[in-house]
């Protein structure tokens, strides 16, 4: 076994600084990067900003990426659609799997489910002009090769190739065949680590992440090879020399017959996701295998490694999690290698394979708000704990050289805050998953699956493959919540007393410090002496890390819980699904001045069961209020139907892509129409229908459903014919958060009604309440309704 060197971390005024907050995350035993992940105090609050309808076969659809064109934006999912934030609403704008079907006769491929599909989708740098947009997917592999031209290929290929294609828009904005022009392709010998990400340089250049295709195998599939596996690519989408593009004649590469004309950085294994700075720095995030996780700057020609290399160590073709890595070698810089800015060590048991994490990024905050500065991560294959490292720390790290020279910038976990929350607030979550999980379109499962995007003044969202929502992270706005605030008293539970069952261990990845306690599975079970000190009496909130897996009752898990001595209530907590699934709660407790000791014991009156991991100590009540939500209207196509009611185009006059229609007998209807409120209140719905002369003479009326229970009679007058359209107002009670509307025929309902779309009003602006020291409401936060597109550039 070799030694692990003690990673070197660049010490500028940044990093100084936060040598002053906590630790609260260190490496394990088998974790082969010393340096511990540490909390530098950084608050990250986010929101839901819009939801998606599901896609076509009525999945939810897996969000891959964003982009932008001007002020406006875009989101892809895997599926092959895209979709335009606009009016308050994800708007379909284009199906590429259906095009492609229909064009080439070709489908998509998914045979790897999560690495197949579309992968992303970027406008071109003159599409006022071109009317071009680009896409970048896992696709079929065509019957014959002749007439394609392959970057590179493999001997024996899967029925899979990864495929950057151009599509030229007519100049209403639609998919056309004639339009579809294929720019190569890449054979790939399994169904793994495919093309990803691809973005437009400050150049105008393309540039292509591509991976190693090694089907998390020791033996990897490509890196250094002459082929396009393991690339960050670099092409000009302008057809030249008998092909669909052109070689800039600056790649590194050019007439070099050891690589392709086409690569610009090689030794890579899964680059994820690409991005540039202001000042034009290409960042990429990177999946190793076993024991580390990359974030690097690509650079011109540079070799970073793979697969003699992950992160800072030598790569074996053997082992796993400890034992796959070890130390370089002393004469290492001979080699020319380009090593990471941050790298991120795996957990787990040693010798154990491909259990880790997996990194996504991941943007540069250069807004002038409250994370300007960092660079944004997170992991996405387990509970989506949100990374970030300094930007300037990241330039001035030491990547080539004697290893001894090497140095990296210090990666930290940030805090999550979801807003809104029951009141209006915004309260600590564990994870990213653990906000995710939080909304009804949640489909499960135990991994975060998230993707970042950016926005055109800079700031961040964030995307999940598992409820249809994007997120807007608020502290990336000027003027948001959040940021470096003072570091909260963290204490860790195995330096409290323990008594009892109680006892510390190790045998649960994922938990902060040392350890965690456990044993409260026994009444008498107890953790004592945590010492928070508070300058003066008053309400403090805890917030309480834990573990709650599947042995135990099925219920929510209680603790006794004490502050000097004596018992103060009962600490609730949620299941957590798995013994290596932590989440957090939060409770508010009064505290004296001075030193307070927290307890928690298993009492008779408990049902105990759970693992305590640590607990924080902050001021209660420093909640964050949230800007009114804007109008909306929601499209009731986009919904999902049930009985025989089905979207409808049929009769024209319609708003978005279609309407609702066969409400004519009971069990018809319509769920899951989002109307985010952030304070509760009465609140009216302008229902848009149409309602002919087919049925009854009288008014129409459908029930009117707020998050599944009835809640109002919409009575609707005809309109005469299927054609005209008319607007009925309801007024129903919304509570804060996300509502999910719905329109049914229920018995006594009369129904023949189509409906169009449902409409609300902005929230007003609250009125404010002096208060000694106010927490500004942020004035600059994005609405999900964009500035008007400039009319030089076409209608996409």
């Amino acid at each position: 076994m070799h030694h692990r060197r003690p990673a070197r971390l660049l010490l500028t005024l940044a990093t100084i600084l936060t040598a002053l907050a906590a630790t609260v995350a260190s490496a394990s035993a088998n974790n082969v990067v010393s340096a511990p992940i540490a909390d530098r105090g950084l608050d990250v609050y986010l929101r839901p900003f819009v939801t998606l309808p599901l896609a076509p076969d009525g999945s939810t659809p897996r969000v891959i990426g964003m982009t932008t064109l001007g002020s406006r934006m875009f989101v892809t999912t895997e599926q092959g659609q895209v979709y335009e934030i606009t009016g308050g609403t994800a708007v379909f704008k284009w199906d590429f799997a259906s095009a492609l079907k229909a064009y080439t006769g070709r489908s998509l491929n998914y045979d790897n489910f999560q690495h197949g599909g579309l992968r992303s989708f970027v406008f071109s740098p003159n599409f006022a002009q071109d009317r071009t947009v680009y896409t970048s997917a896992q696709e079929q592999r065509p019957s014959s090769t002749i007439g394609h031209h392959y970057l590179s290929d493999v001997p024996n290929p899967v029925s899979a190739d990864s495929v950057v294609a151009a599509w030229t828009l007519a100049a209403d904005g639609t998919l056309q065949a004639s339009g579809y022009r294929e720019l190569f392709r890449i054979g790939m010998p399994v169904y793994d680590h495919p093309i990803k990400e691809m973005l437009f340089g400050p150049d105008g250049m393309l540039y292509i992440a591509h991976g190693d295709a090694s089907v998390q195998s020791a033996i990897a599939g490509g890196g250094m090879a002459n082929d396009g596996l393991g690339k960050i690519l670099r092409i000009d989408p302008t057809p030249s020399n008998g092909l669909n593009y052109s070689i800039p004649s600056d790649n590194p590469f050019v007439d070099d017959p050891s690589l392709p004309d086409e690569v610009w950085s090689y030794g890579h294994r899964n680059p994820h996701t690409l991005s540039f700075t202001k000042d034009g720095t290409l960042i990429d995030t990177e999946v190793g295998r076993d024991n580390v996780d990359e974030v690097n700057i690509i650079k011109k020609g540079a070799n970073y490694g793979w697969p003699n290399r992950e992160g800072t160590f030598v790569h074996y073709p053997w082992g796993g999690i400890g034992t796959g890595v070890g130390e370089l070698p002393e004469d290492d810089a001979q080699q020319k290698l380009t090593y990471p800015v941050a790298q991120v060590g795996h957990d787990g048991p040693t010798g154990a394979g491909f259990i880790g994490i997996g990194l996504t990024g991941g943007y540069a905050i250069e807004n002038g708000s409250p994370l300007d500065g960092e660079y944004l991560y997170a992991e996405f294959a387990t509970q989506g704990q949100l990374f970030h490292s300094n930007l300037e720390a990241m330039r001035h790290a030491v990547t080539m050289g004697d290893p001894n020279d090497l140095t990296q910038a210090s990666t930290a976990r940030a805090r999550v805050y979801l807003q809104p929350a029951s009141g209006g607030g915004a309260w600590q979550k564990a994870s990213l998953l653990d906000a995710i999980n939080d909304a009804p379109t949640f489909t499960g499962g135990n991994r975060a699956d998230v993707r970042f995007g950016r926005g055109p003044g800079g700031e961040v969202y964030l995307t999940t493959k598992t409820n249809r929502i994007v997120y807007l992270i608020t502290s990336t706005v000027p003027g948001g919540p959040g940021g470096f605030g003072q570091p909260r008293q963290h204490l860790e539970a195995e330096k409290g007393k323990r008594s009892g069952n109680a006892g510390v261990n190790t045998n649960h990845t994922g938990f902060s410090g040392g350890g965690f306690v456990d044993g409260f599975t026994v009444t008498g079970a107890a953790l004592d002496g945590l010492v928070i000190n508070r300058p003066e009496a008053g309400t403090v909130r805890l917030t309480v890390g834990y573990t709650a897996g599947p042995d135990g009752p099925a219920s929510d898990r209680t603790l006794g819980m004490y502050i000097n001595g004596s018992r103060v209530g009962k600490l609730v907590m949620r299941r957590t699904g798995q013994w290596n699934s932590y989440s957090v709660t939060t409770v508010d407790v009064p505290m004296a001045a001075g030193a307070n000791e927290v307890g928690f014991h298993m009492d008779p009156d408990t049902t105990g069961w759970v693992n305590l991991d640590f607990i924080e100590a902050e001021t209660a009540g420093a909640t964050v209020p949230l800007p009114p939500a804007p109008a909306k209207r929601v499209e009731v196509e986009t919904g999902a139907f049930s009985g025989i009611a089905r979207p409808g185009t049929q009769h024209a006059g319609y708003s978005g892509t279609g309407y609702g229609e066969f409400f004519t007998e009971v069990g018809a209807g319509v769920d899951g129409l989002e109307i985010p409120r952030t304070v509760a209140a009465l609140t009216t719905l302008k229902i848009r229908y149409a309602a002919g002369p087919n049925g009854p003479a009288t008014d129409r009326t459908l029930g009117v459903y707020v998050n599944g229970t009835r809640a109002a009679t919409a009575v609707l007058p005809r309109t005469g014919a299927w054609t005209t359209y008319a607007t009925a107002n309801v007024n129903v009670q919304l509570p804060a958060g996300n509502n999910l509307i719905g329109l049914r025929m229920d018995s006594g309902d009369t129904g023949w009604v189509n409906p169009d779309a449902i409409d609300v009003g902005a929230e007003p602006e609250p009125t404010p309440t002096p208060t000694p020291t106010p927490t500004p409401t942020p004035t600059a936060m994005p609405t999900a309704t964009p500035t008007p597109t400039p009319t030089a550039t076409p209608e996409p």
